[in-house]
């Protein structure tokens, strides 16, 4: 059985924005930076070995840089330690990217959210006929979240939607919220569509490469990386129609 393997990690990042701060009701004066930074260390260095923690932190005040730091092992079987720049995969905030791509072909009147997804999927499954883009993006579509799709329809988007077409909605869309990973494959394909560029290509270009996003990339590129944090336990397999949305990696920083 053909699957696309996504290793899992699970990930706290602490993003600390630093200042001077009043004393509190009662007088108390606020820690300054360093011991601030202090009481990062100290909290999170145990959860390493009692929890099991595993990620990397960065603490700034301003442009000054307090803490960049990572703590337990991005790799458990080599022992690889988790450093300022090794890269995690940041799952399901990849669909954040994926909102920010609609809402940019919108700015460039490519697509309005109350279109129909039948405008971009032809054929379309009658299931889908009354469903909008703001549904998908809202997880109110009411379409099922997919599921496993048998290898012979692995191959292409088309063959995919035809199978998953056939699935009853579980609700009418507009009227009840679901998480929902599907619709966002959904919307993978229509930036494919409208962009004439692949899903990842489209974020490099109108993403990663303005902003100045070095670290970022998806499994696909990073695969051979050293800096690339994996989890020694099982792996979660998921099932994605050729071609769709996929999940990113990035560093902290």
């Amino acid at each position: 059985m053909k699957a696309y393997v996504k290793y899992t990690l699970i990930l706290m990042l602490g993003v600390f924005a630093l200042s001077p701060q009043p004393a509190d009701a009662r007088g108390t004066p606020a820690p300054t930076a360093s011991k601030l930074v202090s009481l990062v260390n100290n909290y999170l260095d145990p959860q390493v070995t009692t929890h099991g923690f595993s990620g990397a932190v960065f603490v700034a005040s301003g442009t000054t840089v307090l803490l960049d730091k990572g703590y337990g092992n991005a790799d458990e079987q080599r022992r690889i330690p988790n450093g300022p720049n090794t890269v995690f995969p940041i799952e399901s905030l990849t669909k954040a990217f994926t909102a920010a791509a609609i809402l940019q072909l919108k700015e460039r009147g490519q697509l309005r959210l109350t279109d129909h997804i039948c405008r971009f999927v032809i054929p379309c499954p009658d299931n889908w006929r009354q469903v909008t883009l703001e549904e998908l993006l809202t997880m109110t579509s009411g379409l099922p979240d997919g599921g496993f799709i048998p290898d012979e329809d692995m191959t292409s988007p088309a063959r995919a939607f035809g199978f998953l077409g056939q699935q009853q909605p579980l609700s009418t869309p507009g009227t009840t919220w679901m998480y929902n990973n599907f619709g966002y494959d959904l919307l993978g394909y229509v930036i494919q569509r409208l962009s004439h560029l692949t899903y990842w290509d489209y974020v490099k270009t109108h993403f990663f490469r303005p902003l100045g996003m070095r670290h970022s990339g998806f499994l696909f590129d990073l695969v051979w990386s050293h800096n690339l944090a994996v989890r020694s336990t099982p792996a979660v397999a998921i099932h994605r129609p050729s071609g769709l949305n996929a999940a990113l990696f990035t560093a902290p920083r």
